[in-house]
């Protein structure tokens, strides 16, 4: 666990570094215009807690998978794709699983774990990987949650698109949009969506924001 913090630490500096430049160099749009990106209708169906292996016999080698149960059900395993909005989180930060430079089995390999994907072809599409500490109990969300990454969260805020905002301890950062639409993000560290709305506070004025 604490390396797997130290990697995901590490990444965050970085990414926090990297998005502040951008940033810094981008208009912003008018308060409550269309947001600037498009948001995918991909709402998640799939909110499992179990083990993270790999290389586990009968499975794809060097490909992550999910063990669980569900009633009745003992081990079930389910293979896990990530692409660019797969966040990778413990409790001491998170990134995109695919920008950790260590291989994954080495961070998450034989992790208690809680995943929340859309399902794909026999497969899931991860949205959030969660790494439970040692006696953490697992809290699922109910499927039906519209992710988007930290970095497109950071858009629609500096674009002044957010009418309301909600972070959780497990870092997710809930955003209502204008049109009554409600996306999830995952933020690198936790407090992080308060210093990305203190940066608009004089051109949005202040957003309404609650915590868990």
């Amino acid at each position: 666990m604490q390396r797997t913090g130290l990697i995901i630490t590490l990444l965050v500096v970085a990414a926090v570094g990297a998005s502040a430049a951008y940033f810094a160099f981008q208009d912003r749009a008018p308060f409550g215009g269309k947001p600037p990106l498009d948001i995918p209708d991909e709402p998640t169906d799939f909110a499992e807690a179990g083990v993270v292996v790999f290389n586990n016999p009968g499975l794809k080698p060097d490909t992550p998978y999910l063990i669980y149960e569900e009633p009745g059900k003992p081990a079930l395993s389910v293979q896990l794709i990530l692409d660019a909005t797969s966040a990778c989180a413990a409790p001491d930060g998170a990134a995109p699983c695919m920008a950790i430079s260590t291989s994954l089995e080495a961070g998450f390999g034989g992790k208690r774990a809680t995943v929340e994907g859309i399902s794909n072809d026999g497969a899931v599409l991860v949205r959030k990987l969660w790494v439970l500490d040692e006696n953490e109990t697992p809290r699922l969300p109910a499927p039906g949650d519209t992710f988007i990454s930290w970095t497109q969260a950071r858009e629609l805020i500096r674009g002044c698109h957010a009418t309301f905002v909600m972070q959780t301890h497990t870092l997710d950062v809930y955003i209502t949009l204008p049109d009554e639409r409600t996306v999830r993000a995952v933020e690198p560290a936790i407090d992080e969506v308060f210093r990305a709305l203190a940066d608009v506070r004089d051109a949005c004025g202040p957003i309404p924001v609650a915590t868990e």
